[in-house]
C-alpha cells in the first residue's frame, strides 16, 4: 500500500515537473500512468520523446528512481522505484560548457536559436555558425535539432579543429541515444569516442565520458585510467577529482 501512494505522489510530481518545461514539445507526451502491480511509472509518447529524456532521467536521481527502460520504437519509458543500491540510470555524455547559455530561460534560448539558424544560412553552413546552432539545440533539450545542423557539416572543407568538434558531437549523439535505450551496451559509443582519441589522443570529453561509460559497465579500473588520463588534461576540473576519488573509494573496499 506505500509502493502505490508513493507512485501516485511520484506520478502527480512528474506530471507537474513535465508540465513545466517550457522546452519541451508538450504535444508529443501522451500519458504519464502509474503501473501498481509492476511498481513502475510509464511515460508514453506520440513520437519519439527524446527531447524528454534529460528531464525523465533528473527527475528519476532526484526522487529516488531508476530510469529502467527507453524505448523509441514504442514510445514509451520506465520509471522504477529503487528497492536498495542499485547503479541506477545509464550516464548521459558530459558536453562543453558554454558559460553564455548557463541559467537561460527557454525564451531566451528561443531566440537566440533563432537567431543561430538565421546565421547558418547566411554564412551557407559555415562550420562555426553550424555548431553554434548545435550547442543552442542541446542547450534547449533538442538533440535532434543538434544532430540536423552537425548532418549540414562538409568534413573535406573543414579544417582539422573543426573535424575534431564534429567527431566529438557526433559521439555525444551517439551516447545520449544509447544511455536512452536501457541496453547497458555503449559499443558505438566507445567506437566515436576512439575516433576523436584518435586525432586528439588528450581529448578532455571524450576521456571523461569513456570513464563514464566504463564505470556504467562495471568496468571501474578502466574507468580510473580513463578519468586520471581526462584529469591530466583538466588538472582544475573538480567534478573529475570527484568522480574518480569514489571509484576508486570502491575499488579500495574489500
Amino acid at each position: 500500500m506505500k509502493l502505490h501512494t508513493e507512485l501516485l505522489r511520484l506520478r502527480t510530481l512528474l506530471i507537474e515537473e513535465l508540465s513545466s518545461q517550457g522546452c519541451l514539445p508538450w504535444r508529443d507526451l501522451e500519458s504519464v500512468e502509474a503501473d501498481l502491480s509492476g511498481g513502475e511509472l510509464v511515460v508514453r509518447f506520440y513520437r519519439e520523446g527524446f527531447g524528454f529524456f534529460p528531464v525523465l532521467r533528473r527527475f528519476a536521481r532526484a526522487n529516488g528512481l531508476e530510469l529502467a527502460s527507453w524505448d523509441p520504437d514504442e514510445k514509451r519509458c520506465s520509471l522504477v522505484v529503487r528497492e536498495g543500491p542499485c547503479r541506477g540510470s545509464a550516464p548521459g555524455p558530459r558536453v562543453p560548457r558554454v558559460d553564455s547559455l548557463e541559467g537561460a530561460g527557454f525564451s531566451e534560448l528561443k531566440a537566440r536559436y533563432a537567431a543561430a539558424v538565421r546565421v547558418v544560412f547566411e554564412s551557407r553552413c559555415a562550420p562555426a555558425a553550424c555548431f553554434s546552432a548545435a550547442r543552442i539545440a542541446w542547450a534547449m533539450e533538442k538533440p535532434s535539432y543538434a544532430a540536423l545542423w552537425l548532418g549540414k557539416l562538409e568534413r573535406e572543407a573543414m579544417e582539422p579543429e573543426e573535424k575534431v568538434q564534429l567527431c566529438l558531437w557526433e559521439a555525444f549523439l551517439v551516447h545520449l541515444r544509447e544511455s536512452m535505450s536501457g541496453e547497458g551496451s555503449f559499443a558505438y559509443t566507445r567506437l566515436r569516442y576512439g575516433k576523436v582519441l584518435a586525432m586528439d589522443p588528450g581529448n578532455f570529453f571524450a576521456l571523461f565520458n569513456l570513464g563514464l561509460v566504463s564505470r556504467a559497465e562495471g568496468r571501474k579500473e578502466e574507468a580510473v585510467r580513463f578519468l586520471r588520463k581526462a584529469l591530466a588534461a583538466r588538472p582544475w576540473d573538480r567534478e573529475t577529482a570527484r568522480l574518480l576519488e569514489e571509484i576508486t573509494g570502491d575499488l579500495d573496499r574489500p
